[in-house]
């Protein structure tokens, strides 16, 4: 995603107290990214799709919400690879497997 077609919305001024509330958390949510990574976030190759879903889970938006915001398309993609990691969580590692 990299802005090229997006075009900012022209903010009314009861608008601005929540820009600069939404600019404070969208600052806490990239830093928590880059910290989780370990790495810049320009230096991140990330799926929008999965970047979003984690937006939605920093913000603490329900389920429903976030399923609003994502679609369903992306939702289910979500899923899919949530199931994945937990799948693959469950299983053991080759080294507990040689004892």
């Amino acid at each position: 995603m990299s802005g090229q077609n997006t075009r900012p919305l022209p903010l009314r001024s009861e608008d601005q107290g929540h820009a600069t509330n939404l600019t404070h958390l969208l600052a806490r949510f990239r830093h928590q990214v880059e910290h989780d990574a370990g790495q810049p976030i320009e230096a991140l190759d990330l799926n929008a799709a999965l970047l979003l879903s984690d937006l939605c889970r920093f913000l603490e938006l329900s389920d429903e919400g976030c399923g609003r915001v994502l679609g369903d398309g992306a939702a289910a993609f979500v899923g899919h690879v949530e199931t994945q990691r937990v799948g693959l969580q469950l299983c053991p590692s080759p080294e507990s497997l040689v004892a």
